[in-house]
């Protein structure tokens, strides 16, 4: 149920946070992920939007230079 799902959302944002080196080399993934990251900001589930947080802070920090460059593809 819905402790499940909040489990499976911290696992991953704690993985993708774990690679910025991946993500600052792939767009689209760091794309997908940063998309994903908003949608748990506005999760009901304890804990989930703290992180959600922290998580997109983390990687904001560690790939600033591809959020402000217009990416291959985009407009």
């Amino acid at each position: 149920g819905k402790d499940n799902k909040a489990i499976i959302a911290s696992n991953i944002m704690y993985v993708v946070g774990q690679y910025p080196r991946f993500l600052r080399a792939h767009w689209k993934f760091l794309k997908t992920v940063v998309n994903k990251l908003f949608e748990f900001m506005h999760e009901t589930h304890e804990g989930v939007q703290d992180m959600a947080c922290d998580t997109f802070i983390k990687i904001a920090q560690k790939c600033r230079r591809h959020f402000i460059t217009i990416q291959l593809g985009e407009s």
